[in-house]
């Protein structure tokens, strides 16, 4: 890309924000650049976490198909801590395990390279190996 060239959004950031963002955007017709410092999207990431799809029940119908996921979340805990006391609640559903799903573990490199390739498919082009160091 040049430094002439226009675009109606630029997105800073491969994760998943930032790639879900260049789905909408170039699903409603806008010339979108998704900019990601790293090789790839999640190559900074280098850790697993839970995924909460809501979003993604509305932006790839059945995401579960395809998405790289480690494994379902069945079982959510919370703690209530005094500087003496605890008090965890537990709750563990079956049905969390299976279509629509609660929630995933997912490795971030994988998971974040998925989901850009999304929002390339949905027309926003990828730049990756590049640091954004102010607005334009």
């Amino acid at each position: 890309m040049s430094a002439t060239t226009d675009v109606d959004v630029i997105v800073v950031g491969g994760g998943p924000a930032g790639s879900c963002a260049a789905i909408t955007a170039a699903r409603a017709g806008l010339d979108v650049v998704l900019i990601e410092r790293g090789p790839f999207p999640g190559s900074k990431n280098m850790y697993g976490g839970v995924v909460y799809p809501r979003i993604l029940d509305d932006l790839i119908p059945n995401w579960w198909e395809e998405a790289p996921v480690q494994r379902w979340v069945t079982r959510r805990s919370t703690m209530l801590l005094t500087p003496t006391q605890a008090l965890t609640v537990d709750f563990r559903s079956e049905a969390w395990g299976a279509p629509h799903y609660n929630g995933a573990t997912a490795y971030r490199p994988d998971w974040d390279h998925w989901l850009s390739g999304h929002a390339e498919a949905a027309g926003a082009q990828l730049i990756t190996s590049t640091v954004v160091t102010g607005l334009l």
